[in-house]
């Protein structure tokens, strides 16, 4: 059911519906999470809510390791590419988690997943240990006067790096805000990777449509990330080396200037969002 090839994740079956990753069988076995019914019924702290998903923070074990748990109701896909099968959300979190391990980024540690399908669709959890060491770029961004110039030059490098290897492989984040993408620093440097991988796009078969849509996705990462990071604490100076920065790495948009006029213009329609006037940008920044 998830192709693992290629990575360093083994998963098996458990119990009806439900599947552990490698290494954790014996620490659920000891926290009595066996079955599918035991997950399911798990709470924690809410971090994330909305009609059909809650997302809880949990400590388990006898040293209180703490992990996150997405619960999922009748939240599934079914259309043509799945055959018309419902599929749950956190079924394609996990391939989209196994695409990122393949091209090297594999830091998030998925603990054991279940599906009990149903008339209506389904419920399925995804457990995941909390990521050691990191922050989100939100809250690195948040301590402003703990960051030096060095340390912002570190931090765009690292995001420069995590975007161009994202997109230079073919996929497109979708959701890629500051609080999407955490960072460690360790060794003078900083390490940044994006988590909430359910809705990332990776390129079609057909040359030149796909080619132009995972474009526009890729270039609405860009936007979002824009969006989210707050102004005038990063100015238009910093944002521009940052991109000149990209497309280096990248080296896939040979006209920067075009390619930078549809990322503002995605920016500029995304804007008007609630969620983006605290950041700044989509009023100050903007035209």
């Amino acid at each position: 059911m998830i192709d693992t090839s290629g990575t360093r994740y083994k998963i098996e079956k458990v119990s009806d519906y439900c599947w552990v990753f490698n290494g954790w069988e014996n620490f659920l076995n000891e926290c009595g999470l066996t079955e599918f019914k035991s997950f399911m019924e798990l709470t924690g702290t809410i971090v994330d809510k909305n009609r059909r998903s809650m997302v809880y923070q949990i400590d388990l074990g006898k040293k209180k390791r703490r992990f996150y748990l997405k619960i999922h109701r009748d939240y599934i896909k079914k259309n043509l590419r799945t055959s018309f099968k419902a599929v749950p959300q956190t079924l394609l979190e996990l391939k989209n988690l196994m695409h990122y391990a393949r091209i090297g980024m594999d830091v998030l540690e998925p603990v054991a997943w279940g599906f009990h399908p149903s008339p209506k669709g389904g419920d399925s959890f995804l457990l995941v240990e909390q990521l050691h060491g990191y922050r989100s770029l939100q809250e690195w961004l948040e301590e402003e006067e703990n960051l030096n110039e060095a340390m912002q030059r570190e931090i765009s490098e690292a995001l420069a790096v995590m975007a161009a290897k994202i997109h230079t492989h073919d996929l497109a984040h979708v959701d890629l805000f500051s609080w999407h993408v955490f960072l460690k620093k360790d060794q003078g440097s900083f390490t940044a990777i994006p988590i909430d991988l359910e809705r990332t796009k990776i390129k079609g078969k057909w040359p030149l449509v796909s080619s132009v849509k995972i474009a526009r996705k890729q270039a609405s990462d860009l936007a979002a990330l824009h969006l989210t990071i707050p102004w005038p604490q990063v100015g238009a100076w910093q944002r521009l080396r940052w991109y000149v920065r990209y497309c280096q790495l990248t080296g896939a948009h040979h006209d920067r200037k075009k390619y930078l006029k549809k990322i503002l213009s995605i920016a500029r329609k995304r804007g008007v969002q609630k969620k983006f006037k605290k950041f700044g940008v989509s009023k100050s920044f903007l035209p």
